[in-house]
């Protein structure tokens, strides 16, 4: 297959001041940056990470269990 997962694991430690409990929304941007040649490829997802921070085109991830 020519499909790519990633898989991310980030403690609540680390994402102050959100709080773990169902039904909780934050926002949260993700990009994936590959330079194996002289061409960049990004992934991303949640605009605002690129360029100038702008947490306002975050996705949104709502917590359900």
């Amino acid at each position: 297959s020519d499909q790519t997962i990633y898989e991310i694991a980030i403690p609540w430690s680390e994402m102050k001041p959100a709080k773990p409990k169902v039904g909780a929304e934050l926002g949260m941007s993700l990009v994936v940056n590959d330079k194996d040649t002289w061409d960049r490829v990004r992934a991303s997802w949640g605009h605002g990470f690129i360029g100038a921070k702008r947490p306002i085109y975050f996705g949104r991830v709502r917590l359900v269990q």
